[in-house]
This record gives C-alpha cells, sequence and structure tokens, in this order.
C-alpha cells in the first residue's frame, strides 16, 4: 500500500469514526427534545421547509409530531410551536427566559437591525417595548376606532369595484393604517409614493426573514465571523 493509499484510508476511517461519535452524540441529546422529521448529515431539515410558504409545512408536521416540533437548520436548533397554548406557556408566562431572538444577519445588511421586530433582547428593545406600549395599549387604541372604521370603508367599497384585486386592497388599507398611527400622515392614492414606498419595504423585509432564504443568517459559523469583524 502507497502513502498516499495509506493516508487516504487513515483520514477516511478518522472522518467515519467521527461521524459514528457525533451521531452516538445527537440521538443520545435528541431523547430529550421534542420530536420531529429526521435530519439528513450535515443540512439537518433545511431543504424539508419551503422558502416562500414555510407555514404549510410546519402544519403538516404538527399532524406528525405534535404541536411541539424541532427541527434543525444548518446546525440552527429550532423548536416549531403550533398552537397557542404552548405559545402562551413559553412566549408569555415565561417571557424572560424566552424573550431573547435569534439574530437576523440580513437585517442588518438591509438596515433594520434596530428595528424592534429584530433588536435582542436587551435595554433598546425594552424600551421600544414601552414606547410602542404606550402608543397602542388599550386604552390608546380607542381613539384609532374611527380612523380604522373608515378606511374599512373603503377597503369595502374598493373590493366591490375592483374584486380581483384583493391583495392589493388588502396592503393599501393596511399601509394607510400603519402610516396614520406611526408616522401621522395618511396615504390616499393607491399610486401615492409612501405608499409604493410601504410596499416595496414589506416585501424586502418579508423576503428577507423567511428562515433559510440566507446562508449567512442559517449558518452558525458564518453569523460568528460577521459579527466578530462588526465587533
Amino acid at each position: 500500500m502507497t502513502l498516499s493509499a495509506l493516508g487516504y484510508t487513515v483520514g477516511a476511517t478518522f472522518a467515519l469514526v467521527i461521524w459514528v461519535i457525533g451521531h452516538r452524540s445527537r440521538e443520545n441529546k435528541s431523547q430529550s427534545l421534542p420530536p420531529g422529521p429526521p435530519p439528513k448529515p450535515f443540512i439537518g431539515n433545511y431543504f424539508d421547509v419551503s422558502k416562500t410558504e414555510a407555514w404549510k409545512t410546519f402544519s403538516q408536521w404538527r399532524e406528525l409530531y405534535g404541536n411541539l416540533v424541532y427541527v434543525n437548520y444548518l446546525g440552527n436548533k429550532l423548536l416549531i410551536l403550533n398552537d397557542m397554548e404552548s405559545i402562551r406557556e413559553l412566549l408569555e408566562k415565561r417571557s424572560q427566559k424566552y424573550s431573547d431572538r435569534s439574530s437576523f444577519v440580513m437585517a442588518k445588511y438591509m438596515g433594520i437591525e434596530k428595528n424592534i421586530a429584530f433588536a435582542p433582547y436587551g435595554p433598546h428593545w425594552r424600551q421600544g417595548r414601552k414606547l410602542i406600549h404606550g402608543t397602542i395599549n388599550q386604552e390608546v387604541v380607542q381613539k384609532y376606532y374611527s380612523l380604522q372604521e373608515d378606511i374599512s370603508a373603503k377597503l369595502l367599497r374598493n373590493l366591490v369595484e375592483q374584486p380581483s384585486e384583493v391583495m392589493k386592497h388588502l396592503h393599501t388599507a393596511t399601509a394607510q393604517i400603519l402610516a396614520s398611527v406611526t408616522y401621522g400622515f395618511s396615504i390616499d392614492a393607491p399610486g401615492n409614493t409612501s405608499l409604493d414606498e410601504f410596499a416595496e419595504t414589506e416585501r424586502m423585509v418579508l423576503k428577507g426573514v423567511v428562515p433559510g432564504a440566507y446562508f449567512v443568517d442559517m449558518i452558525p459559523k458564518c453569523k460568528s465571523a460577521i459579527h466578530t469583524e462588526d465587533g
């Protein structure tokens, strides 16, 4: 046997041993985790979930594995909550433990990392939540009832006049409410520049935060390298 062949054999054997040890370690850990679809080597469940309609896959998994589903995305451990009881138990009753969220690297490059929806739990997040609560708590939202009624009336009229443009009308009505409540100005015409900006921002954000949409958000080493570089 030549030295090159011997080296190849030793390397392959070593890799096999490492894989077996890692596989057994994962099996032992998985015994204390909720059930979920079996992961594939290296990539886990990455290709098991649609990048555009992930909720359909999650709903199917609920029928197979229950309300709590554990998946592995390229080394990222995800717990999918499929019922309101689990959501309230973990995200409300145990909020101090589970209030943090995974960082989205793409959110940083999109310039929205400071947005309260993507910010990690901490002083900035708590301050933002306090401001939001003061603006849209149960007592304050009552002053927006007339605004919502007016926009709802316009929405119904648009649906009657142009029934084929359902999503367009829904987006317009949503943007009108958000613009008035958040920024204090109204969006009247569908061709309004602000409305177009709202729609484009929504499209960008929804595309960018879908789990698995970008490798940089799913590969832990890439995320760590980028955070280290930024720091």
